[in-house]
Order: C-alpha cells, then sequence, then structure tokens
C-alpha cells in the first residue's frame, strides 16, 4: 500500500498489488476512499470495500458543504476554511478520497458569534471561549477563534485569515490557507494531538510539501524549516520530516537529515503504528511537553501531574 501511495505521489500510473488481508490496515489508516480513487490494484472484496467508503466519504462530505450553504451571506468567505474542506478542495481534488469527520472554519470572534446566533440552541454541541460546534443533518461544523494554544505557537490566526486565497466553488466563495500557511496549521494540529494520527496525516504532508517543494513558487527545506521555527514549530517540523521519512511515501529527494534531539523524540515518544496502539499516555504527554514553547512548559507540566495525580 505505500509503495501504491508513493507511485500515485510521483504521478505515476503504476499500482502495484495490494495484499489481500489489508482490509484492516485499510480501515484503521482511513484511506479506503483514496486507494479506491487512484485505482489501487486491490482485491475483489477490498475493491468493494473502498467503494462503498468512497461513496460514504462522498456523501458526508457534500452534506457537510450543503450545512455552510445555511450559513448567513459573506460568512464563509470571511472563514478560513482548513482541514478537511481544504484538503479536498485544494489537493485531493476529490470528495470521496478523503474521509472528513467534520468541518473546521477559523473566524474572528464577531463573525463565530454570529454565526453561532444563526442556528438554535438544539443545534450547538460544544462551546467555550474559543470555539463552537453546530451540528446540522448529522454534519458537525466547528467555528474556532483559534485552532491551538498559543503554548504550543505564536500563531495569529486573523493574521492566517487575511493571508487566505479565495476561490469560487459551485458559485459559493470560500477562503482557504495559503500554502505555507497550510503547512503550519498541519504542524500545530499534529502537535496539539502529541502526533498520534496515522499514515492518512502523511499523505496529507506528502501533498502539501509538494506543493510547497514543487509548486509555482518552490521553496527549500532551510526555507521551510525557518518558516516553522517562525511560529515555534521547528521542533515539531523535524518531527514531522522524520515520520513521513518513517511511513516511506515520500517519493522525491532524500528528505533533509534529522537532528539527533528530534529523532530520539521520534523514536521514544511516538509509535510506528498509531492510532493502534496510541502511544502511552507518558509519551503523548512527554511529547506534549517538548512541543510546548518555553514559557509555557512550567504550567503544562504541573496542569498534567495535576490530572495525572486525581
Amino acid at each position: 500500500m505505500h509503495q501504491a501511495l508513493r507511485y500515485w505521489l510521483d504521478d505515476s500510473p503504476i499500482r502495484p498489488p495490494i495484499r489481500d488481508d489489508s482490509t484492516q490496515y485499510i480501515l484503521v489508516q482511513r484511506l479506503g476512499g483514496l486507494l479506491y480513487h487512484i485505482g489501487g490494484h486491490l482485491s475483489e472484496a477490498n475493491t468493494q470495500f473502498c467503494r462503498t467508503i468512497w461513496q460514504q466519504n462522498t456523501t458526508r462530505y457534500l452534506s457537510q458543504i450543503a450545512v455552510l450553504g445555511q450559513l448567513p451571506s459573506g460568512c464563509v468567505e470571511n472563514c478560513l476554511a482548513v482541514k478537511g474542506t481544504d484538503y479536498i478542495e485544494n489537493m485531493y481534488r476529490d470528495p470521496g478520497s478523503r474521509q472528513s469527520a467534520d468541518l473546521d472554519l477559523i473566524a474572528d470572534s464577531a463573525l463565530r458569534h454570529r454565526i453561532q446566533e444563526t442556528f438554535t440552541i438544539d443545534s450547538l454541541r460544544s462551546s467555550d471561549d474559543d470555539s463552537v460546534g453546530i451540528e446540522q443533518n448529522g454534519c458537525l461544523i466547528e467555528v474556532h477563534n483559534t485552532f491551538a494554544p498559543l503554548s504550543l505557537s505564536n500563531l495569529n490566526w486573523n493574521t492566517l485569515i487575511h493571508n487566505g486565497e479565495l476561490r469560487i466553488i459551485d458559485g459559493q466563495p470560500y477562503r482557504f490557507p495559503c500554502p505555507i500557511d497550510r503547512l503550519t496549521i498541519w504542524l500545530v494540529n499534529q502537535a496539539k494531538s502529541s502526533f498520534i494520527d496515522g499514515l492518512w496525516a502523511y499523505v496529507d504532508l506528502a501533498l502539501i510539501l509538494k506543493t510547497l517543494r514543487y509548486g509555482p513558487k518552490p521553496m527549500s527545506w532551510k526555507g521551510l524549516k525557518e518558516h516553522a521555527a517562525c511560529v515555534d514549530l521547528a521542533v515539531a517540523f523535524e518531527l514531522a520530516l522524520g515520520r513521513l521519512n518513517q511511513f516511506d511515501i515520500w517519493p522525491f529527494e532524500a528528505l533533509p537529515r534529522f537532528t539527533r534531539g528530534s529523532e530520539i523524540l521520534r523514536r521514544l515518544l511516538t509509535t510506528p503504528n498509531t492510532p493502534h496502539p496510541l502511544p502511552s499516555i507518558w509519551q503523548r504527554q512527554g511529547l506534549r511537553f517538548v512541543l510546548t514553547r518555553r514559557g509555557f512548559r512550567r504550567h503544562y507540566a504541573y496542569t498534567v501531574l495535576k490530572k495525572l495525580m486525581a
């Protein structure tokens, strides 16, 4: 399967056979829709299995997009659509190829409250100072003021919205992250979850890096790392490249050499088969501590220890 993904990322038509006993792995790694989309060389049973997942992904995504149409005029284009919506529309270009459990939007506080007031209280599924979840017809939309705590990066979320690029899709304007911001959002999302995501997330990363390295405005590895460092995500960037190398799907030039520290982190605090099984809670919290910005580490350690001892 990894070899098939490598060929696809390289725009090659070659599709090596995928083992018949890969069904559970395909399910766990959320790749059924993508394998069907790219014409993976699958057994008859796995072809049907992946086709079903592709159909489910397509139906769910189109239903989610329909809910966005219920937002007040001008809201969607002034939010930043991130993660699943962004990846599907700008990298995969096929709604069935990627599983999207919900839609994530980043908005300023005033716009988030405006969106929230559009729906009845029965539609609200979660709400705090920074985000609100809205469920309509079984579809969840999460609207965030920030997508990750300040302790993980110094990203300015309003700047990311301002830097977003508008696209018209089926007559509806959407705002998506620019390519370099797409990378930083991916990094901070992984840092937030202690890098527990599996192969599907590294297919996302490979597509992001492919655009940044070989797209219309190519960047060097040094430039990418310097950008990550500017928002306090340098360690996350090195760890991400180490994990991408571990999954062995990057088909282009060799990835940059990793520092000894980031490689030790990868070996000790992540597991190759995540999310089944997940790294231990001590591994996850240890990695989150390392990824936390220096001025926030004492408070983070105190909070974690208090929870673990409760």
